[in-house]
């Protein structure tokens, strides 16, 4: 848990990170931002990856369900325009 502590201790501002870990037998998810911007691109980073997509004449949802398998990241916003394009705050 202290690794994970000092993680987000180094979040900056539009930054975010996504991370599961083994807590109290399960699988525990963390999305958390170094402001509250970088928690929304977090949370619409998560939602991609579930398989939604967003874009200006409406939102789609998939049709099938997806497993929630997240590696670690930390990304700046900047880096994120290029892998996330599709993310409207």
């Amino acid at each position: 848990m202290a690794k994970l502590l000092a993680k987000v201790k180094t979040l900056g501002p539009q930054q975010y990170l996504l991370e599961t870990w083994n807590h109290d037998g399960g699988t525990a998810l963390l999305v958390v931002g170094g402001d509250p911007i970088g928690t929304l691109y977090g949370a619409y980073r998560l939602a991609e990856h579930l398989g939604a997509r967003f874009y200006l004449h409406g939102d789609v949802l998939p049709d099938t369900k997806t497993p929630l398998e997240m590696p670690t990241r930390i990304i700046p916003w900047a880096a994120c325009l290029t892998m996330c394009s599709s993310i409207r705050p």
